[in-house]
């Protein structure tokens, strides 16, 4: 504010900015540049100011080539690249309902997705496979790093699927943790939701939608929310479960359309990380992190 105040031209290339900002920031930036154009003749211009003018018309001149459209040229046809302007969703702080309930402590969430298994038609027969057997353990020992051999982790909750739950058992045999391993049947995989755009093959059938669905809601509901009034010192929980599951999680706690879940691959025994704070506020620090895999013929997505 005082350098707008002390020339004339910087005032008239804030009121012309904010004016044309509410407009579009294409014309803001093209008013701004004209601004700063006019201006060199019609008002002396203190020596001080001759490198802010130069950075000033060189940002809007960026800002001008950044938003001007695109035309982009194909064998078949020319087509005009638009801005991307998608419908702005406010946030709902209170989007678990604890409302002044909420506790003071930070909830942490690890999401594992199970190692590589065997294609069967029963679940009893869908057990690892030798690579997905060491999937579990390099998951393992990262977890291991991250987390101090398991002391930061305060909880673990494993599907009872057999992939899952034979992902946690290795994953046990690397960590130093104390905390209880709990079975849970509302974070087994299942049809989470009808994606959009629907798959060519997978096309589960209405009922299982309903049904796997209202479970796996009810598992985000038991597990993904704020800390409860009393619960002022921060948790991690520990989840090793599957890929449909983990997806699903992460869009409705970002509050995204749960139909684009599919829209996003997660590799075997790869890690995600949730985190929610007292505010209603979350974030994701990883998303399907595989990266601590040896090579990379350990990341694979069955």
């Amino acid at each position: 504010f005082p350098l707008v105040a002390m020339h004339p031209f910087l005032r008239r290339l804030s009121v012309a900015g904010v004016g044309a900002a509410s407009a579009c920031a294409f014309t803001a930036a093209n008013r701004a540049r004209q601004v700063l154009d006019d201006d060199a003749s019609e008002s002396p211009m203190p020596i001080q100011f001759e490198n802010l003018r130069a950075r000033l018309i060189s940002a809007s001149t960026t800002v001008l080539q950044a938003l001007t459209p695109v035309t982009t040229a194909t064998s078949e046809s020319v087509r005009v690249a638009q801005p991307y302007n998608p419908p702005f969703y406010e946030w709902d702080s209170n989007w678990d309902g604890l409302g002044d309930r909420a506790g003071k402590g930070t909830r942490r969430l690890i999401l594992v997705r199970h190692g590589q298994y065997e294609s069967a038609n029963t679940d009893e027969g869908r057990v690892l496979t030798e690579l997905g057997r060491r999937q579990a353990e390099e998951a393992g020992r990262r977890l291991n790093l991250l987390y101090k051999g398991g002391a930061k982790i305060d909880r673990v909750v494993y599907s009872t699927m057999t992939r899952a739950t034979e992902t946690a058992n290795i994953i046990k045999s690397e960590l130093k943790t104390t905390c209880d391993w709990e079975p849970c049947t509302l974070i087994r995989e299942g049809a989470v939701y009808p994606p959009e755009p629907p798959h060519p093959t997978w096309k589960p059938s209405p009922k299982s939608f309903v049904e796997d669905g209202a479970r796996i809601a009810a598992g985000f509901e038991k597990y993904v929310r704020r800390a409860e009034r009393g619960e002022d010192k921060s948790t991690t929980t520990l989840f090793v479960c599957h890929g449909n599951v983990i997806r699903y999680f992460f869009m409705r706690a970002l509050q995204l359309p749960p139909s684009a879940w599919l829209r996003i691959a997660v590799a075997n025994c790869s890690i995600t990380v949730i985190s929610i704070r007292p505010n209603g506020k979350v974030s994701v620090e990883t998303l399907g992190d595989a990266g601590f895999m040896p090579t990379k013929e350990m990341i694979t997505f069955n």
